[in-house]
């Protein structure tokens, strides 16, 4: 049990330290795509995600090359319990009943989310006809939707994959033509765009690395970034001054508050970026600098999971090093010795 212990801390430690190098530079390097090339972002958060995944995966598939520990002057001024293997085993089940805590999260989320579909109430035949129809127009998928409203509802949500549901506030009837076009435009581009199995994942992720704050980081900016590629999508129909119009009398209807169900965020969260990003008069860069910035986060990803032979670790032990340990400490002895001998 401790040596499983050993490893799992291990990984752990290694992933983390590289995820957060990963999520900083893709944090940098995405800021400047949220107003320009949202969906990219976003998509590209998606991936940084996955790579949480991966990296753990991957340092338990591949053997150590190259060991970096902490130096021995580090390691004295930790106090020496929380050096036994009973602390690696009280810090692998801390980060396993934190990860089943947060999976449970995801489950009661899931059940809100049924409660809520079976408690909304159906629309006319021809309602269904109308919003789908408003729908279909801007969206490639919207024929697969269903729609129904709920009176504790005071944004529009959408749920569900493979048919999806869209919740509208009961007050929906009595929207201008245009918001009702608006909203049927941005909750058919989250149905295009898969954001509701992404947010999913997202939540999955997240519940694997809760403790680490990078994992957090990663998270809320894939959430912006798929608020922000909706808006951008949506706004097309109309100008984006009156679609942001449309978003702050939704806003207001929804008092400030926010809409979760596990994972999810109602249409209220992050509003002043989102306003911001859709006032914004020069939001289109240069194809150049698009690229660049999604070329860097690209390499970035794929020299983080390729540095699985290079592993860091919190212990100075070097049972699991196939070749050799950097020791920052015995480095300096072994000139200072060396020194003394001449």
């Amino acid at each position: 049990m401790s040596d499983v212990s050993h490893t799992l801390v291990g990984l752990a430690s290694d992933a983390a330290i590289k995820l957060a190098a990963l999520v900083l530079v893709a944090d940098l390097l995405t800021r400047g795509l949220n107003r320009s090339a949202p969906a990219l972002a976003n998509r590209l958060w998606l991936v940084v995600l996955s790579a949480g995944v991966l990296l753990p995966v991957i340092g338990w598939l591949t053997q150590a090359a190259v060991l970096i520990e902490p130096s021995a002057g580090v390691l004295n001024r930790v106090p020496t319990g929380l050096r036994t293997p009973s602390s690696t085993v009280f810090a692998a089940a801390m980060l396993a009943s934190g990860a089943l805590v947060f999976m449970v999260r995801i489950t009661t989320g899931l059940a809100a989310i049924r409660r809520l579909v079976a408690s909304s109430d159906g629309v006319s035949r021809t309602e269904q006809e109308t919003l789908r129809g408003m729908a279909i127009m801007q969206s490639l998928r919207a024929d697969r939707c269903r729609f129904a409203s709920n009176p504790s509802l005071s944004v529009p949500v959408t749920v569900g994959h493979w048919r999806p549901w869209v919740l509208l506030p009961a007050d929906w009837r009595t929207w201008p033509a245009a918001r009702l076009a608006a909203v049927m435009a941005h909750e058919g581009a989250h149905v295009d765009r898969g954001d509701y199995l992404a947010g999913i994942a997202a939540a999955l992720v997240r519940a694997l690395w809760w403790w680490h704050p990078a994992a957090w980081v990663a998270v809320s900016r894939l959430q912006l970034s798929a608020e922000l590629a909706c808006d951008a999508r949506a706004s097309a129909i109309e100008s984006r001054a009156d679609y942001a119009g449309h978003l702050l009398d939704l806003a207001q209807a929804a008092g400030g508050h926010r809409v979760r169900f596990g994972w999810t965020l109602g249409a209220t969260s992050r509003l002043r970026e989102r306003v911001d990003a859709l006032l914004d008069e020069h939001p289109a860069a240069h194809r150049l600098a698009i690229s660049v910035r999604a070329a860097m986060v690209a390499i970035a990803i794929v020299l983080t999971c390729a540095a699985a032979p290079i592993r860091f670790t919190l212990s100075r032990t070097t049972d699991f090093a196939a070749g050799f340990s950097f020791d920052h400490d015995a480095q300096h002895d072994s000139m200072h010795a060396s020194r003394h001998h001449h």
